[in-house]
């Protein structure tokens, strides 16, 4: 199995809040509903399939790629599972 993948599609125009994006809640979501949670903060309604090529399946490890400093929240209250960030984070990384 592969890490559950999440890929920036292009650099965001407004900070996202990637807070519902743990291991403990995709970990019994399908595909689907992954991609209709939302993350938009500020003033367009975004979700994660707007902002995000998914991929993969094992939503135990979690990857973030190509995010940069308005991709907040990564991590936010981890209690289980993996999460590594290849590219930038933003503000209350592992809060």
């Amino acid at each position: 199995m592969s890490a559950l993948t999440f890929t920036l599609k292009a650099k965001p125009t407004q900070r996202l809040d990637l807070s519902p994006l743990v291991p403990a809640r995709l970990a019994k979501l399908k595909p689907q509903e992954i991609e209709a949670l939302r993350i938009g903060t500020t003033r367009l309604k975004l979700t994660v399939g707007d902002a995000f090529k998914v991929k993969g399946s094992e939503a135990g490890t979690l990857r973030f790629v190509g995010t940069d400093a308005r991709c907040d929240f990564i991590g936010k209250e981890l209690r289980a599972g993996e999460i590594l960030v290849d590219g930038d984070a933003g503000a209350y990384l592992g809060a």
